[in-house]
């Protein structure tokens, strides 16, 4: 009797041991899935996140699988619903505004880069018209080097295209392909940093201002544009990307085509120069957003000023590189670079200024 007694007990001191630490493994699993949970909105949370513990913890129920950690499947799904709750089309105010900041800063890019990118177009045709008129014919690589950059100039403006009709997969593809040009000039932007040193490399001959004006766009497409965003008013948007199209075409065969002297040190040059037209597009965009908004009620939640200072900001360093590798060119050069610089400074204080007031205008989620 005492030995079955002392079995007995020996058993269900054994089983209790087994379920605390069951409980202990569960709790700390728990803990875990807590922790990525705080990526989402406090909003979010306040009334999902028990349950969303329980659907998590009732996939992981093996004994083996409550010493892991949040399976990368799972840590994905989390950060996806994060971004689509942070930015998002329909909810609390603020998300929205957020969002929408997100998804403005990304069409206002890509019109800037599709500028940009129609004028290097152009360019690009006129000159190999010439080359393949004249006596000496351009090597084949050259041919299909060109043929790779007209590839990518002309998916900047589908990019916008597809975004605006709600395309999303192929807006993401079509601006993935729109990087190949900007990235090569990135890679020759590096090459000169290492051979000629963080003093002597020249940011102004690798279009540094238009590429980071891309770049930043495509990020922002695609954390922005998630499956949740809304379509943005299609008519609009076609008809400045219309506009911005053919301004560039026509920049473009200016450039190439025109009696009138650019120089290298010509204003002329530098205002048709594709460093300086980001910078003076954007530099518009402020400046006419901020008397529109001081003559009426305007952007009542303040996405279109976040997301110009964002486009501002984006550019200054760019701005204050290219003025430093100019300091050796012409006076006029290193004037007008100063001036822009001076004022997208001015232009992003006041845009995150008034959008700031408007952005904490709006309610917080919950708040009674």
């Amino acid at each position: 009797m005492t030995g079955e007694r002392m079995t007995e007990g020996h058993l269900t001191e054994g089983h209790m041991t087994d379920e605390r630490t069951t409980d202990e493994r569960m709790s700390k699993l728990e803990s875990r899935y807590r922790r990525l949970l705080r990526v989402l909105p406090s909003w979010y949370r306040r009334d999902r996140e028990e349950e969303m513990v329980d659907t998590l913890l009732s996939g992981r129920a093996e004994p083996n699988a409550l010493d892991g950690r949040p399976g990368l499947a799972e840590a994905g799904a989390v950060l996806g619903l994060a971004v689509r709750t942070r930015l998002a089309g329909t909810g609390p105010a603020r998300a929205v505004a957020v969002g929408n900041a997100v998804r403005l800063t990304a069409l206002l890019g890509l019109l800037v880069s599709t500028g940009v990118a129609m004028g290097q177009l152009a360019q690009l045709v006129i000159e190999q018209a010439w080359l393949r008129g004249g006596p000496f014919q351009p090597p084949a690589n050259r041919l299909v080097t060109d043929l790779v950059y007209v590839i990518g100039y002309l998916a900047v403006p589908g990019v916008c295209v597809a975004a605006v009709a709600g395309r999303r997969w192929p807006a993401r593809i079509l601006a993935l392909v729109a990087l190949v040009p900007s990235g090569n000039a990135v890679l020759d932007l590096l090459r000169r940093a290492i051979h000629a040193g963080p003093l002597y490399w020249d940011p102004y001959a690798g279009g540094f201002i238009s590429t980071a004006t891309l770049w930043v766009a495509v990020v922002c497409l695609w954390v922005g544009f998630h499956r949740a965003a809304p379509r943005p008013p299609a008519g609009w948007w076609r008809t400045a990307l219309a506009l911005v199209v053919l301004g560039g075409l026509g920049w473009g065969v200016f450039c190439q085509l025109s009696p009138v002297d650019l120089g290298q040190d010509s204003l002329g040059r530098i205002l048709l120069d594709r460093n300086t037209m980001p910078t003076s597009a954007v530099i518009v965009l402020g400046v006419g957003y901020l008397f529109a908004a001081g003559l009426r009620r305007v952007d009542f939640s303040g996405s279109w000023a976040l997301a110009l200072a964002v486009s501002a900001v984006v550019l200054i360093p760019g701005q204050l590189a290219v003025l430093l590798a100019t300091l050796r060119l012409d006076a006029v050069w290193t004037g007008f670079y100063i001036g822009q610089l001076l004022a997208l400074v001015v232009m992003t204080v006041s845009l995150v200024i008034m959008g700031g007031k408007k952005f904490r205008r709006i309610r917080p989620a919950g708040a009674g």
